[in-house]
């Protein structure tokens, strides 16, 4: 999308890439394997009532080694979350060789138990009280065995595989509790037969226990993979209807979301928005996400029809290509727009807005408000009305 009119003050200087890609990750010295943990949120996008999906991949010192069966321990406070265990998915390499049909569970015991096991600190255990149990063991059902292992795929040349599990959890814990206990979610590096543990194989003999000391978890945990991006947030709200009369409106009216994004955010991410030739730092497309059905909003489903286009009834997208930046330190606004009719408008709305842009390396990111917003427009509608009428008289 061409972005038009970014500035009543046109910038001369483009800024400097501050930030530069990463380059392919070396694993620490002595260690064969590794977790990479990450999460589709960041820091300040855990707040109460957030879905969080958590992924796992591999980081490899040598992607010739077949891997084989696993038992984890994904660790997390259950005073801040509550893991959805249906939603585990083994996807990619594990989806080949992982026994999907074991049920994970959620247990605080294994957890203690796992981390006993561990090299983690007092500090670093403090963080966690329980664990999503994954019992990750060969599908004999699809031809996998345990002996015969599995192949773990590099993602590009980076050192780390492709994702390889995902696990959702969802906020339960209220401001206080985020306040006191834990937003992070990971692993530990115990590789031991009374706890988690993590077998390799030669593709022919009995799988092995990883050596002890094999292990690394440095990128093993969701604060530790957490990339700083832009915040959208919502500014204001409208309602553009049409008087017919004293008392009444005409049918179809538009509703109208105004966001922000800060100077700030917009000097460190996204300068080079405006230049058609960027290839970093550089707004895509905004508007917003809209579900306007009788149920409940759905974060997951809202976001993969901006991020993908995956379409769902009740969902919808209104883009917009205007950002008002009135100066070099200005904040930025865009306002978007959903055309509708009160005939056509059952429900209340609830919506998020986005920008879609290009990061500092050049990677597509979307980022969404931290959290949802709703619009009355079905059960308020007839005070919006009274309201309009009272500021803009029908004219005649």
């Amino acid at each position: 999308m061409k972005l038009r009119k970014i500035f009543s003050v046109a910038l001369v200087v483009v800024m400097l890439l501050s930030t530069v890609a990463i380059g392919a990750s070396a694993i620490e010295t002595g260690k064969e394997f590794g977790f990479v943990v990450t999460s589709d949120k960041t820091a300040k996008q855990i707040v109460p009532g957030a879905t969080v999906t958590v992924s796992i991949a591999f980081e490899m010192a040598d992607f010739t080694q077949l891997m084989s069966d696993m038992r984890l321990a994904l660790l997390y406070d259950d005073t801040v979350y509550t893991p959805d265990l249906s939603s585990r998915q083994f996807i990619n390499d594990a989806a080949n060789y992982f026994k999907a049909t074991i049920v994970p569970t959620s247990n605080a015991t294994f957890a203690t138990t796992t981390m006993t096991n561990s090299t983690m600190s007092a500090t670093d255990k403090a963080q966690y009280n329980n664990c999503v149990l994954l019992q990750c063991g060969a599908d004999v059902s699809i031809g996998a065995s345990s002996k015969a292992g599995f192949s773990v795929t590099e993602d590009g040349s980076t050192g780390i595989s492709v994702p390889e599990i995902t696990v959702t959890f969802t906020v339960t814990g209220d401001a206080a509790a985020i306040a006191a206990g834990s937003i992070n979610i990971g692993m530990c590096d115990c590789n031991s037969s009374k706890a988690q543990y993590i077998k390799k194989t030669d593709g022919t003999n009995t799988p092995t226990l990883l050596a002890a000391d094999a292990v690394s978890v440095q990128l093993g945990n969701i604060l530790a993979n957490m990339v700083a991006g832009p915040e959208v947030a919502y500014y204001k709200a409208q309602l553009k209807m049409t008087a017919t009369s004293a008392t009444t409106v005409a049918d179809a009216f538009q509703f109208r979301v105004q966001s922000v994004i800060t100077d700030a955010d917009w000097d460190a991410y996204l300068s080079n928005t405006g230049d058609d030739t960027a290839t970093a730092e550089a707004i895509q497309s905004m508007g917003i996400v809209v579900y306007k059905g009788a149920g409940s909003f759905n974060e997951a489903t809202a976001k993969a029809l901006v991020i993908d286009g995956t379409a769902a009834t009740d969902y919808l997208t209104a883009e917009t290509d205007y950002i008002q930046k009135t100066s070099d330190s200005a904040d930025a606004y865009f306002g978007a727009i959903m055309k509708t009719t009160h005939s056509a408008t059952a429900n209340d709305v609830t919506y998020m807005g986005y920008i879609r842009y290009l990061d500092a390396a050049g990677a597509d990111q979307v980022a969404f408000y931290e959290t949802t917003k709703t619009a009355a427009l079905a059960s308020n509608y007839d005070t919006y009305v009274t309201n309009y009428l009272a500021a803009n008289p029908y004219a005649g």
